[in-house]
């Protein structure tokens, strides 16, 4: 047969019904298997034919599919949805881009699929529907063969673009000749051919790269240091599990290839990096100071005595940092440093990191310089893991445990910057492995958070893998610190067996650190915010019991943060005897005036507990009447809901107004921590029979005029003013409340409601804010100039995207509290293609309150077009978006039916709020 030397085949992936009851699926899938496999050049996946695993099923497949070239899906309408198997695979496929090629057979007394319903959108895939299932067997083998000469046809006529066949070189690239980088180092020699011959060691760093193709070269052939260098690597990277007599051999083989006195000291210097790896930071110190002492008494090079000092350094703040309840800002081997007259360097390492940056940066400002039609063709990732593997090779070399720390550093900063290049989840992934790797909990979260689609790319299993590897971790603390971090960013991840036996070595943390006589000065936080992040799925009752003892343990320091997170918990689910000492707890707190704390916090927990009902509402009335008089008049505003209550805060928030409005009008500027106005819009909201019994529009009216009029008042408060009488005039219409609007409206001057201070520092309000959110409180009085409408959204650009917020936040609160029949079609026509445009917007916030405003035009304005809008942004990879998305639909439950595809998906999400919060809603009775 034809392609026998082809070692690397095109892989093609088969997605259609699997098990006993689609026998039929299963010959089709053996039969174009078949078909693909005699072209000789093509390796074929089916399910049938693989050999058991020690990996589930899902695991098995997902794996299978991200190693594919092409993915073939074969899918019928026999059942409203696909399979969980098949709506999985074309979730990862879609996720990852995978290039995916569709054939449907439909039943056309049956609705298409939803998968069939997102390829009919515009930029989606082709696809083809046959009229006989026994076309999937010729239509699919004649659609992949046809696809692949098709792209090589595409290459053939010059229609991709390879960027990197057109090298620069410059006068660096000559004086960074790889002659130089073996060149002597002040007294000291590299043994050259020894890097030189580092071939498997350069071949690992670059199979870090997916699309690298690897080299076959077997590991038998290569020599024992380069083994031992191997092995060290991926203990490094957390890929295998320590072993003594491979760092043992290291050691041996490290020491040999050197010669003279630095043989010593380098042997010393790699018992200190052994010693780490046994936990014993101490002895490790020790060994450091020997090899300092041997150094300077031999005058070996400065780089190198310096290099000692920096790893003691190190291990000195890591010990004192871990063992005490006090930073060291500076240890004794600091202050050696800072008295020295040189600059700390580090020849050649320092010379290959400045590559990698360089090169780095060239990559990004290529990527900057790409035009419209610029077609990549390979990357330069390889030659910047070249690099790294130079750098490790030597760090290893000279025993530099700082240096070959930074490894992992440079592994992120890499992936990282590649990921953000070229948006691949595969450097996402790998980027988030390393963060996690080197403690960098800001980009960790930053993953997370603002680039969630990493992780919704990935099997639960993967996601399990990043905290599996926490436990090849050597130092206790570290290896601590990082399973906390883990937990707390990726814990709604993980999967839900797997979460139990993780909570339970969690909660043993807590415990360690609540008992320890040695107080780990930063772990506190990282404990606090994992239990705070994952409050809606960690076991409540152990946490409260962990929380109680942190109080009565006199940590009196953490109570604001104990506070903050017990605000948060659904008291349903709490256990009386809890219960009972949290209401303890917070009658010790509020009688105890010489307490330090956070007493909006404590306000908002006494509320929270309160309307939990759960029979200590009589205790909690007491406690607030008796010992907390400047919080009781708010207490019974929330709690009793009584309307002389409600109405007496509306004159005080009207007081405030007048007050505010007379001290801005002298010029005196004032930042508050609350908003008059808002407060007054929610009273209503929660008792809008208010307006009906007490004659309030008219001072609301009032004293909203003298603000909107007042030149010389703040912005942010002038914006708050018009989105109450905003509220104010839908609230009067439903209502059947007489005020003339009209009238009022007519009584404003435009100039002066226009012209505001924008102090710039409490708030970000600027003129351009107040004028969009005057143009909609025109609209709503009926003003309608459609020109100073397009030349408003005119003005709205990515490039401010608090700007955008805002403007987004207006139309929304316009959509909601507009009577569809008063304003013409086309403002709505204009409104809804504005907002669209944000769909895809890099910031979350953004897309937040465009997923709010579809919403809000649902039910006011073609509500076709708008479940368009909220289908498409459904596919939104961020959990925030999913969340808020059924938060919207559960407010809408007359018409949750409607939005059942998007639920289908989210109960089979990475996300566990996601996915529970789904299928609740699938299995409420308006499914039934």
């Amino acid at each position: 047969m034809a392609f026998k030397f082809l070692n690397d085949k095109i892989k093609v992936f088969i997605s259609s019904k699997c098990g006993s009851y689609n026998e039929d699926y299963e010959i089709i899938r053996i039969g174009l298997k078949n078909l693909l496999e005699e072209t000789g050049f093509i390796h074929t996946y089916v399910f049938e034919e693989t050999t058991p695993s020690s990996m589930n099923i899902q695991e098995e497949y997902l794996n299978r599919l991200e190693d594919s070239d092409i993915i073939l899906f074969l899918i019928d309408n026999e059942r409203y949805n696909c399979s969980d198997g098949v709506m999985r695979e074309w979730k990862h496929a879609t996720t990852l881009q995978k290039k995916s090629i569709y054939l449907f057979y439909n039943d056309n007394a049956k609705d298409i699929t939803n998968i069939q319903k997102e390829l009919q959108k515009p930029n989606s895939n082709k696809w083809m529907t046959i009229t006989n299932k026994k076309d999937f067997l010729e239509e699919g083998y004649k659609a992949i063969i046809e696809d692949i000469i098709r792209i090589y046809r595409e290459y053939c006529k010059n229609r991709m673009i390879d960027r990197n066949s057109h090298k620069e070189y410059n006068n660096d690239n000559i004086v960074e000749n790889n002659n130089l980088f073996f060149n002597k180092i002040n007294k000291v020699e590299i043994n050259e051919n020894m890097i030189n011959d580092f071939t498997i060691i350069s071949e690992y760093f670059k199979s870090k790269n997916t699309f690298h193709e690897k080299e076959e070269e077997s590991i038998e052939n290569i020599s024992d240091i380069e083994k031992r260098f191997l092995y060290f690597i991926k203990l490094l990277l957390c890929e295998v599990d320590y072993d003594e007599s491979s760092i043992d051999n290291l050691i041996k083989l490290v020491s040999k290839s050197h010669v003279n006195i630095i043989k010593s000291i380098v042997e010393k210097r790699w018992y200190s990096i052994k010693c780490c790896y046994n936990d014993d930071v101490d002895k490790a110190i020790e060994y450091l100071n020997k090899a300092y002492d041997e150094a300077l008494n031999n005058k070996i090079d400065m780089w190198i005595i310096n290099d000692i000092l920096i790893d003691k350094r190190h291990l000195e703040n890591y010990i004192h940092n871990n063992r005490s309840n006090v930073y060291l800002f500076e240890s004794e081997t600091q202050k050696i440093l800072n008295d020295k007259p040189d600059i700390l360097y580090y020849p050649v390492l320092d010379r290959i990191s400045k590559n990698i940056y360089n090169k780095l940066l060239k990559v990004i400002n290529e990527n900057n310089m790409d035009g419209p039609y610029t077609v990549r063709f390979g990357i330069e990732l390889n030659g910047i893991l070249e690099e790294l593997s130079k750098y490790y090779t030597l760090s290893v070399y000279y025993g530099s445990y700082i240096h070959i720390n930074i490894v992992i550093k440079l592994l992120k900063d890499i992936f990282y910057n590649f990921y953000n290049i070229y948006k691949s989840s595969f450097f996402g992934f790998e980027a988030l492995r390393y963060s996690i790797l080197c403690s960098d909990l800001k980009t960790v979260k930053d993953i997370c958070n603002r680039h969630s689609d990493i992780i919704s790319t990935c099997s639960l299993n993967k996601i399990n893998d990043l905290y599996s590897i926490s436990n090849r971790i050597s130092l206790t603390y570290q290896r601590k610190r990082v399973k906390l971090n883990i937990f707390s960013c990726l814990g709604y991840y993980l999967e839900e067996n797997y979460y139990i036996k993780v909570e339970e070595e969690i909660f043993t943390i807590f415990d360690e650190w609540l008992y320890s006589e040695r107080t780990v000065n930063d772990l506190d936080n990282i404990i606090f915010e994992a239990i705070k992040n994952n409050i809606s799925r960690i076991n409540i009752n152990k946490t409260i019991v962990f929380l109680i003892r942190t109080i009565k343990n006199k940590k009196y320091v953490y109570l604001d943060k104990i506070l903050e997170i017990l605000k948060l918990i659904n008291f349903n689910n709490v256990e009386e005897y809890n219960f009972k000492e949290i209401i303890d707890i917070i009658s010790t707190i509020v009688k105890n005036k010489n307490m330090n704390v956070n007493y909006e916090y404590l306000k908002l927990l006494i509320i929270i507990l309160r309307k939990s009902d759960l029979g200590y509402s009589e205790t909690l009335d007491n406690l607030v009447e008796n010992n907390f008089s400047d919080f009781n008049t708010v207490y019974k505003l929330n709690i009793f809901n009584r309307e002389e209550d409600s109405y007496n805060e509306i004159l005080k928030c009207i007081e405030e107004i007048k007050a505010r409005n007379l001290k801005q009008e002298s010029g005196i500027y004032v930042g508050y921590g609350y908003n008059p106005q808002d407060i007054i819009k929610n009273i209503i909201k929660d008792s809008d029979m208010l307006l009906c019994h007490y004659d309030l529009i008219n001072p609301i009216a009032t004293v909203c005029r003298d603000c909107l009029m007042n030149e010389r008042q703040v912005i942010h408060e002038k914006i708050s003013t018009i989105h109450l009488l905003i509220y104010l005039m839908y609230i009067s219409k439903n209502k059947n409340l007489h005020f003339d609007w009209k009238k009022y409206y007519n009584g404003l001057s435009e100039v002066k409601v226009q012209k505001g201070f924008c102090e710039g520092f409490f708030n970000k309000e600027s003129e351009l804010t107040l004028f969009a959110n005057y143009i909609f409180y025109k609209i709503i009085n009926l003003d309608i100039n459609k020109n100073e409408i397009m030349n408003l959204l005119g003005y709205y650009n990515n490039d401010n995207v608090y700007e955008n917020i805002k403007i987004l936040e207006v139309i929304n609160i316009f959509i909601q509290n507009s009577y569809i029949g008063n304003i013409p079609e086309d403002i709505y026509i204009i409104l809804i293609q504005f907002v669209s445009r944000y769909i895809n917007d890099n910031n979350y916030e953004v897309r937040s309150e465009v997923i709010d405003t579809f919403f809000a035009f649902f039910n006011k304005y073609n509500d076709e077009l708008s479940l368009s809008f909220i289908n498409q942004m459904g596919n939104d990879t961020d959990y925030r978006i999913k969340l808020i998305i059924i938060s919207n639909i559960k407010r809408q439950e007359e018409n949750a039916f409607q939005y059942r595809d998007i639920l289908e998906k989210y109960k089979l999400d990475n996300h566990y709020i996601v996915r529970c919060r789904a299928k609740k809603l699938l299995e409420c009775n308006i499914y039934n």
